[in-house]
């Protein structure tokens, strides 16, 4: 792998009359890697390009604080040999965005508005493999125009105590190995199949929370319903090609509700107990029989304790990852696992340097843990027990 890459940013503090402050980030990437096969370049990946980004804090006005931005993107992917699945593909992107925020006595409310253009040309390519079902005219250029809003509300309740909500309306343009992709992938063991007639996902989210900031106690829980027009995803088709499963990238109206629960109390100066615990479930709608969604990650719960002092840092943390039995077409359950991660620093400051030193333990308990988001659980699980020594210094 070889990547080149340049990153700027820069800060104009009062650039004209009404903006407070005029912010910018610049970055230019070179990237290509070789996948070798047999001691041979087997496959070549390139991916040039660059993305920037403006902010314009403006004055405030009528008591909005707000802020404008434009960020522009454009990318070149290639891909030369055995698993080139996805044509040359050059892709442009153009975003206008505004955000505000203002209060009301102790209410804060956010308001965001954002559109976007997108393009995707790719080039046609010689020939197309008869195994995806896809013509050479489907090789087209594809256009996509998304807009997104959003409002949020921040509101004390009690001491210490806030409630939260926001509705958010976004859109997303499909990624070009989603529109055009045709072949092998030996990353993902699979072979992938493109759908050049993919729209724009819409997505219509509410989420609603309360939360405790400060205290012995803190802690933050939230709830949420996301309804997506057009979710795209990668649907187990059941066939194989070779060695390699098939997937076709579809769409279809699918309804995401979950919830998440932080929890943090501290015994002492130093010492706290902390506890979390997570939960998504999605369904596809208007789909007879079995309609849940691939690759939906499992319910879990964990327990952890920090400590601090002086110098020294430590955790440990248990999470249990219950068994995924919730599983769409042509696709495996997946067993639950136990993991126990746990980590020692210590903090050294000297006149001109800082150093840290790391000592961390990953799966202690050793367990096999394969994640049920993941394509390859069943030829890859996750690493056993590991142990990493790290240290770090700033001067």
């Amino acid at each position: 792998m070889e990547q080149t890459r340049i990153d700027i940013a820069g800060r104009f503090d009062k650039p004209f009359a009404q903006a407070q402050q005029l912010n910018f980030k610049l970055g230019v990437n070179d990237y290509k890697h070789d996948e070798i096969e047999g001691g041979e370049v087997g496959t070549r990946f390139e991916r040039d390009g660059f993305e920037g980004r403006t902010e314009l804090v403006l004055e405030p006005m009528a008591g909005i604080q707000h802020v404008l931005g434009l960020q522009i993107s454009q990318d070149t992917f290639k891909a030369k040999g055995l698993e080139a699945v996805v044509p040359e593909t050059d892709s442009q992107a153009y975003g206008l965005f505004w955000l505000g925020e203002t209060h009301f006595d102790d209410l804060t409310l956010e308001v965001g508005a954002r559109f976007d253009q997108v393009s995707r040309s790719p080039e046609t390519p010689d020939e197309v493999n008869d195994e995806c079902e896809l013509t050479a005219d489907q090789y087209e250029d594809k256009d996509f125009s998304n807009s997104s809003f959003s409002v949020g509300v921040i509101k004390p309740v009690a001491t210490n105590w806030q409630i939260t909500g926001s509705v958010t309306h976004a859109q997303r343009a499909p990624e070009t190995q989603e529109l055009f992709s045709c072949g092998a992938h030996a990353a993902t063991q699979t072979f992938d199949i493109g759908n050049p007639d993919l729209d724009s996902e819409t997505a219509l989210n509410i989420d609603l929370g309360i939360r405790k900031v400060a205290g012995k106690l803190t802690a933050g829980l939230s709830i949420y319903q996301n309804q997506i027009a057009d979710f795209i995803y990668q649907q187990a088709t059941g066939h194989t090609h070779g060695e390699f499963g098939e997937y076709e990238f579809v769409q279809q109206d699918a309804t995401f509700v979950g919830g998440e629960l932080d929890l943090a109390y501290a015994l002492t100066d130093g010492l706290a107990l902390t506890a979390m615990a997570d939960r998504v479930r999605a369904e596809l709608d208007d789909v007879e029989g079995d309609n849940e969604l691939p690759r939906m990650p499992a319910d879990r719960y964990g327990l952890g304790i920090e400590f601090d002092h002086s110098n020294w840092n430590s955790y440990a943390q248990w999470v249990s990852v219950q068994k995924q039995d919730l599983t769409a077409e042509n696709e495996e359950e997946t067993a639950g696992y136990d993991i126990v991660n746990a980590g020692i620093s210590y903090n050294m400051i000297m006149a001109t340097t800082e150093y840290r030193i790391d000592l961390k333990g990953t799966n202690l308990l050793d367990e096999e843990i394969r994640y049920h988001t993941s394509f390859v659980k069943e030829q890859a699980p996750q690493p056993g027990r590991g142990f990493s020594l790290g240290l770090t210094a700033k001067f």
